[in-house]
């Protein structure tokens, strides 16, 4: 996909337009109300394009002069799955859009992908590519299954691409199963890819197209997208370029990709500033290798699993000369010499082989299969499987005119084999059929057993195993008589003797070593062969023992031929010395010493390396694993030249030539992708390749971000290849496999590993086998493994060497030699059982014939013994339940449990522990009386016998309190303390113990607790911070790198202990050349400090090509030390002009440096503002600069994420604090246009109340509570209380004041002849001590009394507050009764240090009044009394002023007079106007007193 910037008559770069499209790519209108600088467009390879913008819903315009607004006709429009066309570019699908609604603004936020995102829309189910099975789509193709002996083959595989039949083409496949329509497949590369493997450790190759390339894949269910950009891309090696305008999809193989632009970019055209990083973290020079399941390199690598690589340090600043030459030759010596190792340690395992198979060969499995088990078609089956099989050796073992040679199949390996299938195997199946065609069983034939005394077919462990058998028919014969012709005199039947004397017989010949093809001839034989094997095998191990000790640095010693005589440098230069002579060596030998070994130690950075990929695969054998082992580490050296050797990664930042005409070409050129060269220096230039971009198309404004893959440098080459094939972001559904597979169907017919090899080289069989093999061998080395893996394989029948397994499940198992620890089944077969022991519940046979026989049920429905040889019968296999009995005798039977804990003799029964020792016996003593006697552990002791309980049985815990009698035990009996009271009933507190200590010992400890506690929280140490004003500077410089002009830079600090500012100091490290240090001015607790740096002009701060640099300042606060750094930039103007003229200082200023955050979690003050200014050279005028504002907030003062980010120019920003946990501010200034290009930034602290503290407020509580019970005899008064004290301590860090509550709370009860009362008190003192040294007292009281005697009753509460102000505020309420009166009093006092001020309120009920006061606290009283006669009610004020209502049964009057204190206020008094009595004329004047 290309950029497609178009330029118009004005060399101004086109805006790109955007259109609305439907699901189905057709164009509806123009997208109006675009916000041009929010349209931000990002290529991609390997993964999709991103497009973003917003749009307006209303849009202004113009008419006769007056702006409109109007709605956009596209707004509504714009939603999920609707499509954009990018003008020149392509269509993109939309996301759910984002609305977003402000005052009087609403707008969408649209983002979209590249059209090839609708791949993961469609699912791949059941998806099966070459996997040989009848649902695999190769299967399904039309005419593409051949039948070879009734097995189905595909004529072709399915390739990558195969544009002639498109059931045939994978990529094809893929889009029909998945239901995705409209894209077609374009260019696949078409460059020959070479791949490499080993064969009998010989390096192979073998070339391929991409598209001929096959791969086998079985995908249960999984996106389409996910599927081609991970699973293909990664097994094919291959990166899709979707082209989404026309709707076509490209494939490339990543060193194909791309083009060679000749780009360059660097400082002198477009490059503002680069980056390069080394990546050191990561790096070894030796791995311990290790494929999967514990694959390793000890064949290929000398018998050890390490390699190394330190050519990256081969130079003299390592290492010596004279160490360099060495190792080089060193490492010559180890590679001369791997190919002899390796052939070796393959003779050798070859010969381990031989030897094994002399060992363990065994006669075919279905020699001795019971072929009547099998159904018709299975036996059809059997027998066409091993008719094919000798077919295959027939057609493999061929003279020159392909006739089969017999005599060179004899003389093969395959002969045992072969003549099993044709003589045995073949012939038993025949048998079988022939069988079941006769009427009864009568008459049916045996198998061919031939096999059983062939001994050719058996190794020497399976003969010994016969041998032993054989020894064991002469002992058991010979010890019963079997071992002489029968006689009268045999006690045996004659037909029992003849047949066990012929076996004996045939069991002497069998172990005669000189009887013709007996099993002792064979077992010698073998052991010959196996003998000769051994020894070479010997041989090899000898010669591959010294290889690998003249490898070893230790041991090593080379050789010097005339030519090798002369030092030589890394490079292969003569050293020479100062007259130009070479070095020459004296020595013959050379080895390393001991110091250069040490050198060379010093340089190795172990690491391990893992190959899962690497593995071998049950037909491996130790031959075939060399040539995994070589593939292993081939792998693991070429990564390791990548570990020992720093990676590089560049970063750079330009101009966005793709808005300037004079860069067309470059635009015309450059697409993702694509190479461009990168200077990094002075004649430094790296090529690297575009992977991603951004930029904005409807603006084309300064902004441009080009991302590039991660080189790699290796052995050969630098490559991104990895970098590519990882970077891919599909997501996928579910997991799918797929692997470099077999492509042979294995159903119906069993294949060796071997045969398999033999068939493909064969006759007509061949013809059609080896042209799949040939088909699809690109796609088994296409996978990387070389190897056949197989995730599930159904077949009928396996044979292989060996298989390994943690567990196996078989419906039928055959096997010639079975060596396990148990098996368990349900049922078996055995034609010959041996075994040393058997125990068998049921046993049915027709004969038995036995040494010694263990019977347990024998029954005559299901044993026919014709003569039982039985010498002994075992008492101990007789259980209880055989026995006949209906009573046992104790004296004639001694009776014992297993573990002998229970023994019954005679008359009497002991029970013993696990130490054999009585412990109780009952019965009959030794003197034949009935006792019951319980011993102690020794048998000795006696706890309880006939005569009753010995003391020694009584033990702690025994007797509980229910079994004593009261008053049945004395203090004196008793060896604790016992505590009582006085004469007047009080209790010695000092004889009071708590946790071993006297409760004043113990509330003295609880006061030391305390004030430990106290002293900690004051360790605690408070935080600190610096906030520097200045964090740091651009520096205006010329194209050179040089100062513009000179430069003097304040930094303002101030610093804070918690939140207080505070005094400190500060100290300037190293500084740059051409700046110098000026004044430093300290902090104070009111005031900044200042640090004064110069800058000369002219001056390269270091170097010409440094752009940046970091200034150490240290800081020391109440003697802590804090180090900030200051950053500085050069600022590059161009060539140098007039002086000062394009020197341009900018800066960032914050309206506060700090913001306090208080205990309630509000900040001071809670919003910032940020302003940009610039100064033009010495000038000291500050003009304001519109640029872009970066903000961000840390959590932790260290990582900061981003949370304000302008969208277009502005000089200045108010920001709020966007959460509530953040210590610090960042903000950064950038140049207008974009944020690529960073100015200056500052940091603003925020300071909480709790910086240091994880807690606002420390707390220590103590608690003491208690509980009396007192009666006093002299008083005759009891009194019960229970009370609590609590001691509760707050130190608050932000302010440091202390606040000490102590609240004491009782509930007492107190009973005295004559009264009885009840008390309830809450009693509460607050000491606070405040950071300025003043105090505040407080002090609350509650108090609840009921009190009641002979007399009456009364119950008062009271409520009181005092502070050390002498401010006082009682509440008091009181309920008095008794038999003349009730009376209620409620009051509330209020005091100062000036006056008292008091509201009460009385109600007293009597039998013949009732009477009620209320007085407030200036005053003021109302009264009310009412008795049977009158109700009388007056109210007096402070002043004096008095109204009285009295009412009876006679009259009504009422009273309203007023005091005056002095004759002056008694003369003011007028008469009229504001004293005029309103509506005076209804009034009757006669019920009126004025006074």
């Amino acid at each position: 996909m290309n950029l497609n910037i178009y330029f118009d008559n004005h060399h101004q770069p086109k805006p790109a337009k955007l259109y609305l499209g439907t699901p189905t790519n057709k164009v509806l209108c123009a997208i109006n109300g675009v916000i041009e600088n929010s349209c931000v467009l990002t290529p991609n390879i390997n993964n999709t394009w991103s497009l973003t913008f917003d749009v307006n819903r209303f849009i202004l315009y113009e008419d006769n002069g007056r702006t409109k607004e109007a709605e956009s006709y596209v707004y509504l429009l714009l939603d999920q799955k609707m499509r954009v066309y990018v003008e020149n570019i392509g269509w993109f699908i939309m996301s759910p859009p984002v609305v977003h609604g402000e005052a009087y603004k609403e707008y969408k936020t649209i983002s979209a992908e590249s059209a090839e995102i609708e791949f993961q829309q469609h699912d791949l189910k059941s998806f099966k590519i070459n996997q040989g099975t009848t649902d695999s789509l190769e299967m399904l193709a039309d005419g593409n299954v051949e039948i070879i002996d009734d097995v189905e083959f595909a004529k072709e595989q399915i390739k990558f691409y195969n544009p002639n039949n498109p059931q045939l083409s994978l990529l094809d496949l893929a889009m029909k199963a998945s239901g995705l329509y409209g894209w077609t497949v374009g260019y696949i590369d078409k460059v020959p890819k070479t791949y490499k493997y080993y064969e009998d450790g010989e390096l192979k190759e073998k070339t391929t197209l991409l598209s001929d390339e096959v791969g086998s894949f079985d995908i249960e269910s999984q996106d389409l997208y996910s599927f081609f950009t991970q699973d293909m891309a990664k097994f094919f090696e291959v990166v899709f370029v979707f082209d989404f305008k026309r709707f076509v999809i490209n494939a490339y193989h990543p060193e194909n990709l791309g083009k060679d632009t000749n780009i360059n970019i660097g400082f002198h055209n477009l490059q503002q500033s680069h980056e390069i990083s080394a990546d050191d973290s990561n790096m070894f020079t030796r791995y311990y290798v290790q494929g999967q399941d514990d694959l390793g390199i000890t064949y290929v690598n000398f018998g050890h699993n390490y390699i190394e690589d330190i050519s990256y340090y081969l130079n003299e600043k390592y290492l010596s000369p004279l160490t360099i030459w060495k190792y080089n030759l060193w490492k010559d010596d180890v590679e001369t010499r791997r190919p002899s190792y390796i052939e070796n340690t393959r003779l050798y395992n070859k010969q381990m082989s031989v030897i094994s198979e002399l060992y363990d060969r065994v006669p075919l499995d279905d020699c001795s299969t019971d072929w009547s088990t099998f159904t018709d078609d299975e036996l059809r089956e059997a027998q066409a499987n091993y008719k094919a099989q000798l077919k295959g050796y027939e057609s493999f073992y061929v003279d020159k005119n392909g006739n089969f040679d017999e005599d060179a199949l004899k003389a093969s390996v395959d002969a045992n084999d072969y003549y099993q299938i044709k003589d045995v195997i073949l012939p038993s199946i025949e048998i079988e059929f022939a069988n079941r065609e006769l009427p009864t069983d009568d008459d049916k034939a045996d198998y061919v057993d031939t096999w059983k005394t062939n001994w050719k077919l058996y190794g020497l462990d399976e003969l010994q195993v016969k041998l032993d058998e054989y020894q064991n028919i002469i002992d058991i014969c010979e010890k019963n008589g079997y071992s002489e012709p029968y006689s009268d005199e045999s006690s045996h039947t004659k037909d029992t003797h003849e047949a066990m004397y012929e076996k004996y017989l045939d069991a002497k010949n069998q172990l005669d070593p000189d009887f013709v093809d007996g099993c002792k001839e064979a077992y010698d034989q073998r052991q010959t062969e196996i003998d000769s094997a051994k020894a070479t095998q010997k041989e090899y191990d000898d010669v591959r023992k010294a290889i690998a000790e003249s490898v070893e640095k230790e041991t090593w010693e080379h050789i010097l031929d005339e030519s090798e005589k002369y030092l030589t440098d890394e490079e292969g230069n003569y050293i020479v010395d100062e007259e130009g002579n070479r070095f020459l060596l004296s020595q013959e030998i050379l080895p390393f010493t001991e110091d250069e070994l040490l050198e060379l130690s010093k340089l190795y950075i172990d690491g391990d390396y893992t190959n899962e990929n690497m593995f071998l695969v049950d037909s491996d054998d130790q031959v075939s694993a060399i040539d995994e082992q070589l593939k292993l580490l081939n792998a693991a050296q070429d990564d390791l030249y990548i570990s020992a050797h720093p990676q590089y990664t560049y970063t750079t930042s330009l101009d966005n030539f793709l808005a300037k005409y004079d860069y067309k070409n470059y635009t015309d050129q450059l697409n993702v992708g694509d190479y461009i060269h990168l200077s990094t220096g002075k004649n430094k230039i790296v090529k690297l390749r575009v992977v991603s971009m951004e930029y904005y198309p409807m603006i084309m404004d300064n902004n441009l971000s080009i991302s590039f893959s991660n080189m790699i440098q290796s052995k050969s080459s630098r490559s991104d290849t990895m970098s590519l094939l990882d970077s891919s972001a599909g997501g996928s559904k579910t997991s799918a496999s797929g692997n470099s597979n077999n492509f042979l169907n294995n159903e119906g017919v069993t294949l060796t590993a071997g045969l398999i090899q033999k068939l493909i080289s064969s006759g007509a069989f061949s013809n059609k086998v080896s042209q799949i093999v040939n088909n699809e061998f690109a796609g088994i080395i296409a996978g990387g493994s070389g190897t056949i893996s197989i995730s599930d394989l159904n077949a009928k029948m396996i044979q292989v060497t060996d298989i390994i397994g943690e567990n196996g499940f078989f419906e039928y198992l055959q096997s010639k030699l079975i060596t396990t620890d148990k098996i368990i089944a349900e049922s078996g077969e055995f034609k010959t059982l041996s075994a040393l022991v058997a125990a068998i519940d049921n046993l049915l046979a027709g004969n038995i014939s036995a040494e010694i026989a263990h019977i347990i049920k024998l029954t005559a429905e299901n044993v026919q013994i014709d003569e039982a040889v039985i010498r002994d019968l075992i008492a101990a296999n007789i259980t209880v339940s055989m026995l006949k009995a209906s009573d046992i005798s104790t004296d004639k039977f001694h009776i014992v449990s297993e573990d002998g804990g229970v023994e019954i003799i005679g008359n009497t029964m002991q029970f013993k522990d696990s130490n054999n020792v009585v412990r109780i016996q009952i019965g009959r003593d030794a003197t034949n009386n009935f006792t019951f006697c319980l011993y102690d552990e020794t048998g000795q002791g006696v706890l309880i016998d006939s005569t009753g309980v010995k003391e020694s049985a009584i033990s702690d815990g025994l007797i509980k309190n229910d079994m004593l009698a009261d008053n049945s035990i004395s203090k004196d009996k008793l060896n604790f303390s016992i505590v009582e009271p006085d004469e007047n009933g009080n209790i010695d507190a000092g004889k009071v113990v708590i946790n071993g200590k006297g409760i004043d010992v113990e509330f003295t400890s609880i006061r030391e607790s305390i004030e430990s506690v106290k002293k900690d929280i004051s360790e605690i140490e408070p935080s600190f911070n610096i906030v520097m004003s200045n964090e740091s500077q651009n520096i205006p410089c010329d194209n050179n790198g040089l100062t513009s002009l000179p430069l003097l830079i304040e930094i303002p600090f101030i610093g804070f202990v918690g939140m207080s500012q505070t005094s400190c100091s500060a100290t300037v490290g190293v500084l740059p050349a051409g700046m110098t240090l000026g004044t430093i001015e300290d902090a104070t607790d009111t005031t900044s400090g200042k640090v004064i740096l110069n800058i000369s002009q002219n001056a390269n701060l270091g170097g010409d090509d440094i752009l940046t640099g970091t200034i150490p300042i240290t800081f020391t606060i109440n003697g802590k030390e804090i180090v900030k750094n200051f950053n500085w930039t050069k600022s590059k103007m161009g060539d140098p002009g007039q002086a000062g003229a394009s020197a341009r200082i900018f800066e960032l200023n914050a309206s506060s440096l700090v913001v306090k955050k208080n205990k309630n979690g509000d900040f001071i003050p809670n919003t910032i503002t940020f302003s940009s200014s610039y100064r033009e050279g010495n000038s000291t005028k500050k003009q304001s600069y519109l640029g872009r504002f970066i903000v961000k907030e840390s959590p932790d003062g260290s990582t900061y994420s981003t949370k304000y980010m302008s969208i277009e120019d502005e000089d200045s920003i108010v920001y709020n604090i966007s959460t509530d946990d953040v210590e610090s501010i960042q903000c950064i200034l950038c140049s207008s246009g974009g944020v690529s290009n960073q100015l200056d930034e500052q940091t603003v602290v925020v300071l909480s109340d709790s910086n240091s503290l994880s807690e606002e407020i420390k707390e220590i509580k103590t608690s003491m509570s208690g509980m009396s019970s007192k009666v006093d005899a002299v008083e005759k008064s009891i009194d019960s209380k229970i009370w609590q004290s609590d001691i509760n301590t707050k130190i608050q860090e932000y302010d440091n004041s202390e606040i000490k509550i102590v609240r004491d709370q009782l509930a007492e009860t107190k009973s005295i002849i004559g009264n009885i009362s009840s008390t309830v008190s809450d009693v509460q003192s607050t000491l606070e001590k405040k950071a300025d040294g003043s105090t505040v007292q407080k002090l609350s009281e509650k108090v609840s009394q009921n009190e009641q005697t002979a007399e009456g009753f009364r119950q008062t509460v009271e409520s009181n507050y005092v502070t050390n102000d002498s401010m006082k505020s009682a509440l008091s309420s009181a309920i008095s009764e008794s038999a003349k009166e009730i009376k209620l009093e409620v009051s509330e006092t209020y005091e100062t240090k000036d006056n008292v001020n008091t509201i009460k309120s009385d109600l007293t009920l009597r039998a013949d009044k009732i009477a009620q006061s209320v007085e407030d606290a200036n005053g003021n009283i109302s009264k009310l009394q009412q008795t049977s006669e009158q109700i009388q009610q007056s109210v007096e004020s402070a002043n004096g002023e008095i109204s009285n209502l009295k009412q009876d049964a006679a009259s009504f009057k009422t009273e309203v007079s007023q005091k005056y204190l002095s004759k002056d206020a008694l003369a003011a008094l007028s008469v009229g106007g504001r004293n005029l009595l309103r509506n005076s004329n209804t009034l009757d004047f006669k019920e009126y007193e004025i006074m």
